[in-house]
C-alpha cells in the first residue's frame, strides 16, 4: 500500500523528525517506555509491527528503539491517506483489495501491534466517489 521498503520506512524515522522542548521529548520517552513495557509487553521472540500515520514518527522512532534494544523483530506501516485519495479514484474493486495486501501481510505476521493513527487530514477519503470510499473502507478494515 504504502509502496515503500521496510528500510525506507525505517530511515524516514530519522529524517525530518521535529525538535521538542527538553519536557516534551522527555514525556515522549517516558510514554515509548510504557507502551513497551506495560501496553503491549514485547518478548524475545515478538514480531512487532508499528502502524502509523506520519506526523506519530516521534513517538514510534522511540518504540522502535525501545523494542530492538530488546531483540524484537520490527515491521512498519506508515499509512497516508493523502497517498490513498489520490490512487483510488479510477481503481476497480478488485484492485482496491489488492492495494490492502501488503497491510495484511505485516498484519499477519506480527504477533504483536501498536497502532498509532492520527492522520493530517483525515476527511480526504471523504472526498472520494461514494462507491470506491465504500470499496476502500470495506479493503481497509478487512
Amino acid at each position: 500500500m504504502s509502496g515503500n521498503t521496510q528500510a525506507e520506512i525505517c530511515e524516514r524515522l530519522y529524517k525530518k523528525t521535529p525538535s521538542f522542548s527538553p519536557d516534551i521529548e522527555k514525556g515522549l520517552d517516558t510514554l515509548a517506555e510504557v507502551l513497551i513495557t506495560k501496553s503491549i509487553v514485547i518478548e524475545d521472540a515478538d514480531r512487532l509491527l508499528l502502524w502509523f500515520d506520519e506526523p506519530a514518527k516521534p513517538l514510534i522512532r522511540r518504540v522502535y528503539e525501545l523494542a530492538t534494544d530488546r531483540g524484537v523483530e520490527v515491521s512498519f506501516f506508515e499509512r497516508d491517506l493523502r497517498v490513498d485519495a489520490q490512487r483510488i479514484p479510477g481503481m476497480s474493486e478488485v484492485q482496491i483489495f489488492e492495494y490492502f495486501e501488503e497491510q495484511r501481510k505485516l498484519v499477519q505476521a506480527a504477533s504483536k501491534m501498536l497502532i498509532v493513527r492520527g492522520s493530517k487530514n483525515p476527511e480526504v477519503i471523504a472526498e472520494l466517489p461514494e462507491d470506491e470510499a465504500q470499496i476502500y473502507n470495506v479493503a481497509y478494515d478487512r
